[in-house]
């Protein structure tokens, strides 16, 4: 029984979203901010956006990051031949298969070595859309290499594009105090920010 089994069949209880969901068990490391801008630089990711990234691609880039991940789902692709990550930042249940089959195949290369992860989502939230991309990798073949979902903090990550390990982001290049990283955001405050979001 692989992790994504053992998820959905997690899925299907009742306190499942109600508290962090983190199966890894090891906190990701850290990495400072302005180390991530510093060494290389890094490629954005918005709400509603996907971006593909090579690392050293023309622009030289050693990170993909996606900032202030609450309500929202940040979905990666990982290739470790071609050392490209796609990623997708996601939020509510529509969500569009083909923007996951687009992410896919933009880094699909001839190696079968794709990793995904899924990160965000507070407690409480909808996950309804969590089933349909766990059916999306298992019909494709894709290693879910990392969950991190629900919780209270807004999180900050980074994806290195050379290994394809995860980062916690030190906004302020130190590490956070007891709190800081709650997410003091409503739902419908989250929602607002949207309207003029680019769809994926």
């Amino acid at each position: 029984m692989g992790f994504e089994s053992v998820m959905e069949k997690e899925m299907a209880g009742r306190e499942f979203g109600r508290d962090r969901y983190f199966p890894n068990g090891k906190e990701r490391p850290h990495l400072s901010r302005s180390k991530l801008l510093a060494h290389g630089g890094a490629e954005f990711v918005k709400v509603g956006e996907r971006k593909q990234v090579a690392h050293g691609g023309g622009d030289g880039k050693v990170y993909a990051v996606a900032e202030g991940l609450t309500y929202d789902l940040l979905v990666t692709f990982y290739d470790a031949t071609s050392q490209q990550v796609s990623m997708m930042r996601l939020f509510g249940d529509d969500l569009p298969e083909r923007a996951l089959r687009a992410g896919l195949e933009a880094v699909r290369s001839a190696s079968p070595d794709i990793e995904a992860r899924v990160i965000g989502l507070q407690n409480g939230g909808d996950h309804a859309s969590l089933g349909r991309i766990l059916r999306f990798l298992r019909e494709q073949g894709v290693t879910l290499a990392e969950a991190d979902l629900f919780g209270g903090n807004v999180r900050h990550i980074a994806i290195d594009l050379r290994t394809g390990a995860s980062y916690n982001i030190l906004a302020r290049d130190r590490s956070y105090g007891p709190g800081e990283l709650l997410n003091r955001r409503t739902l419908e405050d989250f929602q607002r920010s949207l309207i003029l979001a680019p769809k994926v």
